[in-house]
């Protein structure tokens, strides 16, 4: 959702069209604007490069910056936690 300045309504919004409660989602974000969808996510998350003062409110830190490989050590990382992970990468293995 581009373009939104209240990130936690936009996730808010979000979730509910797919009824998924704020405790099961996930939200990474670098900034101010992302503090409170941070801490009302049940994972939050920020990339390395995020603001150190919201990254002191987050569950998680990447150690990728945003824009450089964050999102995606941010599903691995949900994945691994989930037991997903392996299964994940098995259709690319010979």
């Amino acid at each position: 959702m581009q373009g939104r300045e209240d990130k936690l309504a936009a996730l808010k919004e979000l979730l509910a069209g797919r009824n998924i409660p704020l405790e099961q989602a996930a939200y990474m974000g670098d900034d101010l604007p992302d503090l409170a969808a941070i801490q009302a996510c049940g994972l939050g998350m920020v990339p390395a490069d995020g603001d150190p003062y919201v990254a002191g409110f987050s569950d998680w830190r990447s150690f990728r910056p945003g824009g450089r490989g964050a999102a995606r050590e941010a599903c691995e990382f949900i994945l691994e936690a989930q037991g997903k992970l392996k299964a994940a990468r098995a259709d690319y293995l010979e």
